[in-house]
């Protein structure tokens, strides 16, 4: 499919426009009766639409509006359209209701194209007399297939979604006919009937896909998949600040060993030095008891027999000073 054309009324929006504003004039009841007659079937739609603009009379056109841009949406209004919009498909409505309802819908919901009727305006005051193209039962019908044209379209690709009387000559030119929430007298007329008031309930027979139902047990399997997604993004969380944590531990040990090294590097060099200066003590010591060796020698030979007690006593102690002293750190 590649056109739907809409009803207005208790179609796109969940109200009776013509009726809302009847109230403004104290004429709802009357106006009501013959809507009610209108999308039976009772009396012609002409005649009905005559009858209900003249009880009009007199009514600013200020407060006219401020009915308009109250009237409510139909449940999933929003929604069908974007998902008809997503799919290529263009959309309008055709309404025997006025203007200032139906161009404030198709703005606000985005729909391509929009026939209606005009109120007559005078002083700022309805007249009480209307014009414009839908006048009867066949002027939807020629309508949609005014859209269609302007689209591009084979007529049995339109479908036409309405539930009142008027809004047979569509069904019998549209490809699909669907009666939403509609009077018995359109809903045998219809290839579908959608007895829900939520327009989402179209979409299946539009686009053949799933049904609301469907598509809200889906999102529900998708919720609980995002809910389980998160549980693990925060158990991963968890474990990441855990890893985080003995790493920040490791580190810490990798520190204190660090400087314990360097602690030890410190006195090992400190040990170092000292035995290098033993070292070197010690040379000198060697060397001294060198000396006095050799001077005892000396003595000996030169004297024989003199005294060497002294001698013999200091190299006795520089002897044992260096067998005392540990050098064996290398």
């Amino acid at each position: 499919m590649k056109l739907v054309v809409f009803d207005l009324d208790s179609t796109l929006i969940d109200a009776e426009g013509i009726d809302e504003i009847a109230k403004l004039a104290g004429k709802e009841e009357e106006i009501r009766k013959i809507t009610k007659k209108a999308m039976e079937g009772e009396i012609p739609f002409n005649e009905a639409l005559k009858k209900r603009v003249k009880l009009l009379k007199g009514l600013e056109i200020e407060k006219v509006e401020k009915v308009a841009n109250s009237l409510p949406l139909m449940k999933g209004a929003k929604e069908t359209i974007e998902e008809l919009r997503k799919h290529g498909i263009k959309t309008g409505v055709v309404s025997g209701g006025f203007d200032i309802v139906v161009n404030k819908i198709k703005n606000e919901l985005g729909l391509d194209y929009a026939i209606s009727n005009k109120l007559i305006v005078e002083n700022g005051k309805l007249t009480g007399e209307v014009v414009g193209p839908i006048v009867d039962e066949e002027s939807k019908g020629e309508a949609l297939e005014e859209i269609a044209e302007k689209v591009g379209v084979d007529l049995s690709e339109v479908v036409a979604v309405g539930d009142g009387a008027n809004d047979i000559s569509m069904f019998r030119r549209a490809g699909l006919a669907i009666a939403f929430n509609s009077k018995p007298k359109v809903s045998s007329a219809a290839d579908v009937v959608v007895l829900e008031k939520d327009l989402r309930e179209i979409l299946p027979h539009i686009l053949k896909t799933k049904t609301v139902e469907d598509l809200k047990k889906e999102r529900k399997e998708v919720e609980i998949r995002i809910k389980q997604l998160k549980k693990n993004i925060s158990e991963k969380r968890a474990l990441l600040r855990k890893i985080n944590r003995k790493k920040r531990e490791i580190i810490d040990t990798i520190r204190i060993k660090n400087s314990e090294a360097n602690r030890e590097r410190a006195l090992r060099d400190k040990v170092n030095r000292k035995i290098k200066e033993l070292k070197a003590k010690r040379k000198v010591e060697n060397m001294r008891i060198k000396e006095l060796k050799e001077e005892l020698k000396k003595l000996q030979s030169s004297s024989g027999k003199g005294d060497f007690r002294k001698i013999r006593r200091e190299i006795q102690a520089l002897e044992w000073k260096l067998q005392t002293t540990v050098l064996d750190i290398k």
